[in-house]
């Protein structure tokens, strides 16, 4: 597996200061609207929690406290629930309709400021996009159907200019559900065009050309054979490459002592590199366990073919099955082909199932199913150190190396921690305990120590032309966020596209990896989110508050303090609801993200 590029403690604090710095801007214009315009403010913290340090100026108490997630500010009566009271000159229900609902936009304005400073210092910084290259179509895609190809780059959409993979996705967003539009391609130097019909973002499907060298870690297999920064890698072992997984399937699954990389150098230069992967002793044995359907992933072929847990595989297209990687196998080599599936039913009965599993990145058939983690071997592979050891399908796996078992992830787990080349078994079998001993063969580790990136282009402006830049980016957020929530509305779009907390924070983490300037065109894009998020006319929000304030402006009273109260309760209930659902949007993602 290539290496995470999730492991920079300091990104970890960029994205804190920086998520931080939106919410505490937000409050700072607040306060400084409620200062102009006479209310008092009994307390304004940098950050929430416990009280760290705090001094007192004026009649305000300025707080520094524990967590730096933003800030807060407390107005002198903001908060009345007796519908007798009386405010004071100073409070801030005393002021006019027109004046609190400046104190409450300033928020939202002072974040769309900050939003064109990031975007105006992110061009004048420089900041890279990923280029309009291709590296793989997804099967069923508008780009699919249209006969767009893994190597074309994307040059124009009807009359717009692309110059990254961004600009494409944008435009497809942008267009009506249905409408045609003209594709301008370089294939094989030779423009041409092709019709896309657009079908929104649950149709894209083009996947970036990733397979430059980002960086080769120390004293890895990589950095020893010669592999370079900004090397592109062409080929491995005589296979062409164009997308990660293509990389980590051909590291991962390698059979041979060495790889032959064939790259190409920064300077235009192609060379021949022979890698050899690091050996460890190893002891693949967690998939042989008898093919029992685990958790079924929402939405896949196996959940849309009928599958249930606890199903058994017992043959595909009419090849017994004994174990998960044999049937893991046969599903992998049948990729958008139709297969007929011969199913023990957890009533013992059977039933024929036919399904077309679908292609993953790399191209190979997944059907959407986990398997059943068990301690029983369901086959044992006549050439194995498994079956020279003596072990037979049908067998239990007690103890590895003395240790107790319950599946064989964990006897996996143990033989690949192992110093000694030989573990120990006890086995269960029929009515009698067996004890076994397995000598472990060295293999590919699966990892060389290589960081993997897109191919990128890079806009750095000088300071004229990088404020255009960033005013015009700043706005093209805007409506674009604001054509996304009408295609919601219209069912044009998939609410399984929005991100929450878990999203935001994967995507920081990227970013702030990437440099400076990519994190401050997130945050750009994150202050106009919040923007229009605390707009909505949900009572708790910004907008909530607007609406009552506009209503007591028309009808002359405030509204019934009871109303406001229950709506407050609905609009948490709301909010509380979207948080819930995009955080599962977010970890439907991580785990089974190749299936959206």
């Amino acid at each position: 597996m290539l290496h995470s590029i999730f492991s920079s403690a300091g990104s970890v604090v960029t994205i804190v200061v920086g998520i931080g710095f939106l919410i505490f801007v937000h409050e700072l214009g607040h306060f400084i609207m409620a200062k102009k315009s006479k209310v008092r403010v009994e307390a304004f913290s940098l950050g929430f929690g416990p009280t760290l340090f705090s001094f007192t100026r004026g009649e305000t108490e300025y707080r520094l406290s524990a967590f730096p997630l933003g800030g807060y500010v407390k107005m002198a009566g903001e908060n009345v629930s007796d519908e007798d009271y009386k405010p004071k000159e100073y409070e801030f229900l005393a002021k006019t309709p027109f004046t609190r609902i400046k104190i409450i936009l300033a928020g939202v304005s002072m974040n769309f400021i900050f939003a064109f400073i990031f975007c105006i210092l992110a061009y004048f910084i420089g900041i890279n996009f990923i280029a309009p290259q291709v590296g793989m179509i997804r099967t069923g895609s508008a780009e699919a159907e249209a006969g767009i190809k893994p190597n074309d780059i994307i040059t124009h959409f009807d009359a717009q200019k692309i110059e990254s993979l961004d600009d494409y996705n944008r435009a497809i967003i942008r267009a009506e559900l249905g409408t045609s539009h003209t594709i301008g391609l370089l294939r094989d130097n030779k423009e041409i065009t092709a019709t896309v019909i657009a079908q929104g973002t649950k149709k894209l499907g083009v996947v970036s050309k990733t397979n430059i060298i980002a960086d080769t870690l120390k004293n890895s297999a990589a950095m020893q054979a010669g592999l370079k920064a900004n090397d592109e890698i062409i080929e491995i072992n005589d296979t062409p490459i164009l997308i990660t997984p293509q990389i980590e399937e051909k590291i991962k699954y390698n059979t041979k002592e060495n790889l032959l990389f064939k790259v190409k150098h920064s300077d235009g230069s192609i060379e021949a590199i022979t890698v050899t992967p690091p050996s460890v002793y190893k002891l693949d044995i967690a998939w042989w366990v008898p093919p029992v359907i685990g958790k079924i992933v929402a939405n896949s072929p196996a959940e849309k073919a009928g599958l249930k847990n606890g199903d058994i595989i017992m043959e595909i297209n009419h090849v017994a099955v004994s174990s998960w990687n044999k049937m893991h196998e046969l599903i992998r080599a049948n990729g958008n082909k139709p297969i007929n599936l011969l199913i023990k039913l957890s009533n013992t009965e059977t039933k024929s199932v036919e399904i077309t599993p679908m292609p993953d990145d790399s191209g190979k058939g997944i059907i959407g199913v986990n398997y059943n983690p068990s301690n029983i071997i369901g086959e044992v592979p006549s050439d194995s150190v498994l079956a020279l050891a003596g072990l037979k399908p049908g067998d239990v796996i007690i103890q590895a190396d003395d240790k107790n078992v319950k599946d064989l992830n964990e006897v996996e787990e143990i033989a690949n921690n192992n110093q000694k080349g030989i573990i120990k078994l006890l086995i269960k079998r029929n009515d009698e305990t067996v004890n076994l001993q397995v000598a472990l063969k060295t293999a590919n580790q699966g990892d060389i120590g290589i960081i993997i990136k897109s191919h990128t282009i890079r806009q750095k402006y000088p300071m004229g032309r990088a404020i255009v830049a960033g005013i015009t980016e700043t706005w093209d957020f805007l409506g674009l966020t604001f054509q996304f929530i009408w295609k919601l509305v219209k069912h044009d779009e998939s609410p399984k596209g929005l991100a929450g907390p878990v999203g935001i924070i994967q995507a920081s983490y990227l970013m702030a990896q990437e440099g400076i300037s990519k994190f401050l065109w997130l945050l750009a894009l994150f202050s106009v989110n919040l923007v229009i998020i605390n707009l909505l006319p949900i009572p708790i929000m910004d907008g909530g508050l607007i609406l009552f304030t506009l209503i007591e402006r028309i009808k002359g009273s405030p509204v019934n303090i009871k109303i406001q109260i229950v709506s407050q309760y609905i609009g948490l209930f709301l909010i509380l609801s979207l948080v819930l659902f995009v955080t599962y949007n977010d970890i439907h993602r991580l785990i089974f993200g190749l299936y959206d």
